[in-house]
């Protein structure tokens, strides 16, 4: 037991501590070292950002039915395509989505808001009214 090194490793006593038999490098000397290797970065998801894009364009313009029907649709099915191909949903994904599904929800409230302003027959009197006084004469 006189032969004891704490800091040797290895069963063979004539070798040094980052040396195998070999004369190779010790097989745990590259965690000693400061040169980590560095994780592959995260692919971008495209489709996720068009997702997003197309969700606030479609909430913006909820009020004009016929253009954000199209944008929130369109940004509903790319933020589900971008999580069959991720294999999750992801930040931009889950906030096109969210935003796609209340542009709908906008669009609608304003759609059936307008027809049921247009419906009422005192309103439509009320509003041709107002615009035949403030109605501009074309000049001859």
């Amino acid at each position: 037991m006189d032969n004891y090194d704490p800091n040797n490793w290895s069963d063979n006593n004539n070798t040094n501590q980052n040396q195998n038999i070999n004369g190779n490098q010790h097989p745990n000397q590259n965690y000693f070292n400061n040169d980590y290797p560095v994780p592959p970065a995260k692919p971008k998801d495209k489709l996720a950002t068009f997702s997003l894009i197309l969700a606030i364009a479609g909430c913006v313009t909820s009020i004009v039915y016929y253009i954000s029907l199209p944008c929130t649709i369109s940004a509903i099915v790319l933020a589900i395509l971008s999580r069959s191909r991720i294999g999750r949903f992801e930040g931009k994904a889950v906030a096109g989505l969210c935003l796609g599904i209340s542009g709908i929800v906008l669009m609608l409230f304003f759609f059936v808001m307008m027809l049921s302003i247009l419906h009422d027959p005192s309103l439509i009197n009320y509003m041709q009214e107002y615009m035949s006084v403030y109605a501009v004469e074309p000049r001859a």
